[in-house]
């Protein structure tokens, strides 16, 4: 696959006329110090009960200091004075030991060792340094089966659900080594929801074990991967970075000129979606439509060019 990457002479970092990225000055900040005037910096006269005729801000944006909190749950008992029943209060149902991690600990961790990737190790050291707080190995191994055990039980499903109906679906698998075999990450998400499914090849049994794209009507996005369109009840959309390596690759290996119009109006359809930030006029849509049709057929024209010649040989 052709890779998109240009080779230049650029430096590492912001280029020159980027667009950047700062803060910006807070009209409710959290806190105001003053810093006073005293004594006059020429003659050392008190300037205690002098006029203030200028006021100068700067921002400083921090974090305050993290501090564990810890919340005691009591339950009471009670006796009926008329039966001589007794009745007793419940714990909230996530509360159910004597002393335990709350779920912010517990989505934190997660957050961590899931989504930055932090080993276990380096996220004991972290709770430590940052919270005092000593948790082993073996209770984050249980946070991780705990939440492995919600996920496939509850989180599957409502995923799946949310992505059957959802207008548009992105799809891809990636390959990855687990227990020293090739296994495959199918990857379905949209803006709002990501399903992530591993099985041990790719093709119309994963696709058909996730049980997603069966039932999907939508939009599938995609790349070639000819399974894919093994489903014809959806649309099916390639993704565009596909087609873009392969109209570099085509470009450069025949010099072929409908593949850098192609690539130019691919991206212009995206930077003019991305700067409206909505649905695209529909008179800009014709014109990006047959704009998109005339470059088709230019191209099928040059490879008809060409089929023609190796005919001839």
């Amino acid at each position: 696959m052709k890779s998109l990457r240009e080779i230049t002479d650029r430096k590492t970092g912001g280029q020159a006329g980027h667009k950047g990225h700062t803060l910006h000055y807070s009209s409710n900040p959290d806190y105001v110090i003053r810093h006073y005037v005293t004594t006059c910096e020429c003659c050392g006269k008190s300037l205690e009960h002098a006029l203030v005729i200028q006021v100068k801000t700067r921002q400083v944006f921090d974090i305050p200091p993290i501090q564990l909190e810890v919340t005691q749950h009591e339950t009471e008992v009670k006796k009926c004075r008329k039966c001589g029943t007794k009745t007793k209060s419940v714990f909230p149902e996530e509360v159910q030991h004597h002393v335990q991690y709350g779920v912010n600990v517990q989505s934190m961790v997660m957050y961590m060792m899931y989504y930055q990737l932090v080993p276990f190790a380096r996220t004991k050291e972290f709770f430590h340094h940052f919270f005092n707080l000593s948790i082993s190995e073996g209770t984050l191994w249980n946070m991780n089966r705990k939440f492995g055990t919600y996920l496939t039980k509850t989180f599957e499903t409502q995923a799946r659900n949310v992505l059957i109906q959802a207008p548009v679906i992105h799809f891809d698998e990636t390959g990855l080594r687990s227990n020293r075999k090739t296994q495959w990450l199918h990857t379905l998400s949209t803006d709002h929801v990501t399903l992530q499914y591993v099985y041990e090849k790719r093709g119309t049994d994963a696709i058909n074990e996730i049980d997603v794209l069966p039932k999907f009507q939508g939009i599938a996005v995609h790349d070639c991967l000819a399974s894919y369109f093994v489903y014809e009840h959806c649309e099916h959309a390639v993704c565009n970075a596909h087609l873009l390596r392969d109209l570099k690759a085509i470009h450069e290996q025949t010099k072929q000129t409908w593949t850098q119009e192609m690539t130019e109006i691919l991206i212009l359809a995206k930077q003019e979606r991305e700067r409206q930030n909505t649905s695209l006029n529909p008179m800009a849509v014709a014109w990006m439509e047959d704009t998109y049709t005339a470059i088709l057929e230019k191209g099928y024209r040059e490879n008809a060019t060409i089929a023609n010649h190796d005919a001839e040989k």
